[in-house]
């Protein structure tokens, strides 16, 4: 029981201590840790960083690396892919550099407001 105890700890300690190697990552996740910018309350911004009409397995290795990636789909037959999620614009478009420099050249930023999509124009006024 002691050991099954000892076992838990560790990967408790490890999931509070995850080490990330890329340096932008570890800036961006401690910037979407404070609080959300009041201009921008009740609206999401994501980075658009592929569409297919296959799903894809959500794993880093699928996409160059990138964590924190969700798949949305539009009738069941066209999957958007984005990576992260944030209230604060300076950070989408810091989100928006990583993904281009980790190789989606063509990705940008959308917007939702209460789960319904919107222009990053409405988002930031």
């Amino acid at each position: 029981m002691n050991h099954y105890l000892n076992a838990q700890r560790k990967i408790k300690k490890k999931d509070t201590s995850t080490t990330l190697k890329d340096k932008s990552f570890r800036e961006t996740v401690s910037v979407q840790k404070k609080s959300a910018n009041k201009e921008t309350a009740g609206v999401v911004f994501k980075v658009q960083i592929a569409t297919s009409k296959k799903s894809i397995k959500l794993i880093p290795v699928n996409f160059k690396g990138l964590k924190n990636v969700s798949l949305s789909t539009e009738n069941g037959t066209f999957y958007k892919y984005n990576y992260s999620s944030t209230s604060d614009y300076a950070t989408a478009k810091r989100n928006l550099e990583i993904a281009k420099s980790k190789g989606f050249p063509s990705a940008y930023l959308v917007a939702f407001k209460n789960g319904e999509k919107i222009s990053v124009q409405e988002a930031v006024k």
